[in-house]
């Protein structure tokens, strides 16, 4: 794959968390970049589902770094910040697509999937554990939004077919009656 993602250190991202006797057992079907590079050359599976992006940036941290004290990045310095790490992403991608692409049989269908939304921003339902304003809500899932948009627009480039997923956890989020 990718120069970039050829860190020694990512050969499998998860062995150090697996007990080895679990390691042993999954044989091949061990997660990261390389495992996951050298099954699409043995196998050459007909379907490959992807999904990418929201690590990259740091998805996780920056809704974290929310449920602190004030509104999360509200100037628009820390906002065009944000943005430009998700910009940062779409060559990547491309690349990432392109190679998985280029070594997969020409019959191979590749899949990238987009990120559902998580919290219903003007949902009346948000009780006391979730400790985010209404302006939070929305930047979260303006956030998703344009990570999504740079994932579809990478994938087009590519020539791989792109799955929104944002509606899957509709009636579900964070906020919506019932949760």
């Amino acid at each position: 794959f990718d120069d970039n993602l050829k860190d020694p250190n990512r050969t499998n991202q998860y062995s150090n968390q697996l007990p080895k006797n679990v390691q042993d057992n999954l044989g091949e079907w061990l997660p990261g970049y390389y495992e996951q590079a050298r099954f699409l050359k043995k196998y050459e599976p007909n379907i490959i589902m992807i999904s990418m992006g929201g690590n990259n940036i740091g998805f996780a941290d920056i809704l974290t770094d929310c449920l602190g004290v004030g509104t999360c990045y509200s100037s628009y310095e820390d906002r065009a910040e944000l943005v430009d790490l998700i910009n940062n992403q779409f060559d990547p991608l491309v690349n990432l697509y392109t190679t998985i692409k280029q070594d997969t049989t020409p019959d191979a269908r590749i899949y990238v999937s987009g990120y559902p939304s998580i919290i219903k921003a003007d949902g009346e339902y948000c009780g006391a554990n979730i400790h985010l304003s209404y302006q939070e809500r929305v930047f979260a899932n303006d956030l998703e939004d344009y990570l999504n948009a740079v994932i579809k627009l990478a994938a087009q480039k590519a020539g791989v077919f792109y799955v929104d997923t944002t509606t899957a956890f509709d009636g579900s989020r964070l906020c919506e009656e019932g949760v």
